[in-house]
């Protein structure tokens, strides 16, 4: 006849299952950490996109994805605007070559069923758009501000360098410049196509300010002949044109 476990053995038995599950339910909850700071980090890259564009996508050197911003003009006021219509629509402005409204969705309303406001851990996304500068964050694991590894926040910020530029040049006759020449630019504001003049300096150099990321209308409006108007790409914090016509 077989001897019975003692006491001690049968403890120390129960004490090893109970170390190996420990083990195994702290192995499991790190993948499964680990796969949701993944997908958090993944998912906030796609709001990148979303918002300002892709950056690589390209034609001929210029940017042609340039998102919520390109269309509407400035940064969502929520993430809902991402993924919900808003008014006016997107309307393309054949005298000008631009268009301008909204032209969603930017950003799919379920992702292989996961809801795109919430992160891995099931937590809403942190979009503050009134920071300095705006920004969209996931507290991860521990849905609190810091810590590191898979505590780590995950965030994404939007300087204006990224979304916003200067535009500036000159205009001239031939090789000469002109000065008192009215330019304009037309781009969305809150989704409407709205135009923004200047007149040329003594240089015949112009200037426009904060002018959104996208595909923008340029032209001399005044004195004739008139210039444009001319489709130009807005890409980085400083992009010149230079604006020629002849007598």
């Amino acid at each position: 006849m077989g001897r019975g476990f003692t006491l001690i053995e049968l403890s120390l038995v129960l004490i090893l299952v109970g170390i190996a599950s420990v083990v195994g339910i702290e192995e499991l909850s790190q993948h499964l950490n680990a796969e949701r700071y993944e997908s958090t980090r993944a998912q906030i890259e796609a709001y990148g996109i979303a918002i300002l564009g892709n950056p690589n996508s390209t034609r001929n050197g210029d940017r042609v994805s340039f998102g919520y911003v390109g269309d509407w003009g400035s940064l969502p006021a929520t993430l809902s605007n991402l993924i919900t219509a808003q008014a006016p629509a997107w309307s393309y402005d054949a005298t000008h070559g631009v268009g301008a409204g909204w032209h969603g969705p930017y950003l799919q309303g379920s992702i292989g069923g996961v809801n795109p406001t919430l992160d891995g851990w099931g937590n809403a996304y942190i979009y503050s758009p009134a920071a300095s500068p705006p920004s969209l964050t996931s507290y991860a694991a521990d849905a609190s501000v810091g810590g590191t590894s898979f505590n780590e926040d995950i965030q994404l910020t939007f300087p204006t360098s990224l979304w916003q530029g200067n535009v500036s040049g000159t205009v001239r006759v031939g090789d000469t410049v002109k000065s008192g020449e009215t330019v304009e630019i037309r781009y969305p504001v809150a989704g409407v196509l709205t135009a923004f003049t200047t007149v040329t300096a003594a240089d015949g150099s112009f200037n426009f300010a904060n002018v959104p990321y996208g595909v923008r209308s340029l032209a001399v409006t005044a004195p004739a002949p008139l210039i444009g108007p001319k489709q130009v790409v807005v890409q980085r914090p400083q992009n010149q044109f230079s604006l020629v016509f002849y007598e």
